[in-house]
């Protein structure tokens, strides 16, 4: 009876870890997109930007 192939094992699981991260990355920036969270984000950038040019 032929061994599995330890390395086909193992990367079954990471694969499915790797999927489960990008789903929840993209569901997390459709929520944050669909709130206007980004709006709050650019707001707090040209302001930290601003401060270290010295303009704001």
């Amino acid at each position: 009876m032929p061994r599995p192939n330890q390395k086909t094992m193992r990367q079954l699981p990471v694969a499915w870890l790797r999927a489960a991260i990008i789903g929840a990355a993209a569901a997390a920036i459709a929520l944050g997109v669909t709130s206007n969270e980004f709006m709050t984000v650019l707001a707090k950038g040209v302001r930290v930007c601003l401060e270290c040019v010295g303009i704001g």
